[in-house]
């Protein structure tokens, strides 16, 4: 029953394995009997002709690093899908560390405090399968008294956010063939706790960029949010330049007034992108993600247009109608822009990885014209 996917890459020898391999490096027996019960997806994946990943089978080095080179889609998890090539530089330096029961960590090497996704059961790790697996995992681990043992950085799961990884890992692959190289500078409006910036921290350093050559930049309104940003960054990108702003993206720089949950109303600044941009004029934004709910309409002036046009290399747009999803990608193509991929605001869309359910929309875009001078 399981179905291998060629994505362009050679066929590979499979043996019979546990869908928990690819989370989890062990030598050791114990480590190993616990795989099989590792998994949250419930199904074990059959390939032919052996036996390991069973019960009371050590797992091969050899053997579980081939199954990195596949990426797990939850709605199909009978197939398997070769990664894509943005990410083969990072899976083949993936991190390892001991499991410490306070953090998830990713294959970058990001550490993400516990309690920013896994106690979100109503946001985060409910609706998105990229974050709810890494916890359930993490519980499974912490529960079976591993805290300790060394465990590999968790590899994103197919999902919208796995698309968003993709757009960031080809930023820092440009960034290392740029002949006039000067730092690598990341830029995220609606950071929530500075998810993109921090992982574009620990991608960058992985592959031997120095800590002072990265210019990092995080706007988020909400309190909450931007309190765990200010945690999250002093955790992952230590030694790097980087700025946080408790702010709202709009169109005219000055104050707003905006609800926190369960306060009363307080002024917040609003910052436009030319103020966002002004720091690193002398030099390209890398990638600018954005994810500000419905404010990615102040995208699409002519001011704003002129300043990405000159200043930024490539973006991540999250979308939340399907009528500004049609107006970004028109403006961005109409401006010379470079539609990387594209998938439409609550549909559900057919990938090289297997079909996903959207949640918002999104559109990873390259600045063309500014990339024919790199």
């Amino acid at each position: 029953f399981l179905k291998y996917v060629e994505n362009k890459a050679p066929r590979v020898k499979w043996e019979w394995t546990d869908a928990g391999v690819c989370h989890l490096e062990s030598k050791s027996e114990q480590q190993a009997r616990a795989l099989q019960d590792a998994s949250p997806f419930g199904d074990n994946v059959r390939m032919p002709n052996s036996a390991f990943g069973m019960r009371d089978v050590a797992l091969p080095s050899a053997e579980t690093a081939s199954y990195m080179d596949f990426a797990y889609n939850p709605d199909t998890p009978w197939v398997l899908y070769r990664h894509h090539d943005a990410l083969a530089p990072f899976v083949a330096k993936r991190v390892t560390a001991p499991l410490d029961p306070r953090f998830l960590l990713d294959f970058v090497g990001t550490r993400t405090a516990y309690e920013f996704d896994c106690d979100n059961w109503n946001r985060y790790r409910r609706h998105h399968m990229s974050r709810r697996i890494p916890c359930d995992r993490h519980d499974f681990f912490v529960v079976r008294q591993f805290a300790g043992s060394p465990a590999l950085g968790e590899l994103p799961v197919v999902d919208e956010e796995y698309f968003g990884w993709i757009s960031l890992l080809l930023a820092v692959r440009r960034f290392t063939e740029r002949r006039d190289r000067k730092k690598f500078t990341a830029v995220e409006l609606g950071a929530r706790y500075g998810t993109w910036i921090a992982r574009a921290a620990r991608a960058v350093m992985l592959i031997g960029v120095a800590p002072e050559d990265i210019r990092l930049l995080g706007v988020e309104g909400d309190t909450t949010g931007f309190s765990w940003m200010q945690r999250h960054m002093q955790t992952n990108a230590q030694g790097t330049a980087f700025t946080l702003r408790n702010a709202l993206f709009g169109p005219k720089k000055g104050m707003s007034t905006k609800w926190e949950r369960g306060s009363e109303s307080i002024s917040i600044d609003v910052l436009t992108m030319q103020d966002i941009l002004k720091p690193y004029a002398d030099d390209i934004v890398d990638i600018v993600h954005v994810d500000v709910q419905g404010s990615e309409k102040h995208l699409l002036s002519h001011a704003v247009m002129e300043c990405l046009n000159q200043h930024v290399l490539a973006m991540h747009i999250g979308t939340h109608s399907a009528a500004l999803h049609q107006d970004v990608i028109r403006r961005f193509t109409e401006s010379g822009w470079i539609v990387l991929h594209q998938f439409k605001y609550h549909a559900r869309v057919d990938t090289n990885f297997g079909p996903i359910q959207m949640n918002d929309g999104e559109v990873s875009l390259l600045n063309e014209r500014l990339f024919k001078t790199i």
